[in-house]
Parts: structure tokens; C-alpha cells; sequence
């Protein structure tokens, strides 16, 4: 049997199946058998994507959407260009596109809609927020910080990339 993060994954599909969950959003590896059962259910997938080799894969599978995380997302994050990333997607998938990394404006959104996607995920904008769990040390790392700030490296997150803000990392007691 599986361990760990496996047995975890099928507890919660056990429940999205349970519930008739009507879109469940994955990451990480081909998402094959799970589109399956999900759309066994009636349900749909949106796929997150940092790469169009991972999108390709994404739309083999059979997802109902992709969500295309570009450079300049908080946490982990791709190091594609979202102008290039979206018509490159666009050439070969008729879903749903969901755009992030690096939007927090309207303007930015405004963007996203022309360049071909059809939603965007907006994170790090609303970590500030008072509704949000951060600490208020935390939250005012986000308000204070610049975009320049932002470390792209795989040393926090087992070899996966993500953006992390500098000012969070010394605290840490780690050198940016």
C-alpha cells in the first residue's frame, strides 16, 4: 500500500468522490487517473502547469482546465513568460486557462483576459488582508517588500523552485 503523502491523496479523493466535489485542482505529475474519476463523478480538473511540457501532458490526460503558473508567482512558481506561456497553451488547448504568477492589479487581470486566458489566480495580493491567517510580521513583509526582492530557488522546497521574499528568509536565519 501507499504511505504518507499517497494515503493522504486517496483520503482525499475518497471525500471529493463522497461529495461529488465538482472541480478539484491538482498538482505535480501526470494527472491521468484522476481526471478519470473525476469526470467518472461529473466533476472537472484543472491542472496547475509551470512548464508547456507539463501543459501538453495536462491536456492528454484529458484536464478541463490548466492553471499556468508563470515566473513571478509567490511560492512555487515556473519561469515562463506568461505573454509567451498562455498563446503557446492556447495553440493546442480549448479549456479553460487560468493565469498566475505575479498578477495583483486590475490592469494586470485586464491583461491576462487578452492574452488569451480566461481567469487568473491572484494570491500574494490578498495575503495582507485582514481576513487572511498571516502574522501581521508576515503581512508586513508583503506590504514592504518590491518584486526585486524576490529569490527563485529550489533550497526551501525540496528542489522545487518557488519565489520567496528576502525579507522572509533572513528572519530565518538563512542568507538570501
Amino acid at each position: 500500500g501507499k504511505s504518507g503523502a499517497g494515503q493522504r491523496f486517496e483520503k482525499e479523493v475518497a471525500i471529493c468522490r463522497d461529495r461529488k466535489v465538482p472541480l478539484l485542482i491538482t498538482i505535480n505529475g501526470a494527472p491521468d487517473e484522476i481526471v478519470q474519476e473525476v469526470h467518472g463523478w461529473g466533476g472537472m480538473i484543472f491542472h496547475d502547469v509551470t512548464s508547456i511540457r507539463h501543459a501538453e501532458k495536462a491536456a492528454k490526460a484529458g484536464v478541463d482546465g490548466m492553471i499556468l503558473i508563470c515566473s513571478g508567482g509567490g511560492g512555487h512558481s515556473g519561469r515562463m513568460n506568461p505573454f509567451v506561456f498562455v498563446e503557446a497553451v492556447r495553440g493546442f488547448f480549448d479549456g479553460v486557462i487560468v493565469l498566475a504568477g505575479g498578477i495583483g492589479t486590475g490592469t494586470q487581470m485586464r491583461a491576462a483576459r487578452h492574452l488569451g486566458a480566461d481567469l487568473v489566480y491572484m494570491g500574494t495580493r490578498f495575503i495582507a488582508t485582514r481576513e487572511a491567517g498571516a502574522s501581521d510580521a508576515y503581512k508586513d513583509i508583503i506590504v514592504q517588500s518590491r518584486a526585486d526582492e524576490l529569490v527563485f530557488t529550489p533550497f526551501f522546497t525540496h528542489g522545487i523552485p518557488a519565489n520567496m521574499l528576502a525579507r522572509s528568509i533572513a528572519p530565518a536565519g538563512y542568507d538570501p
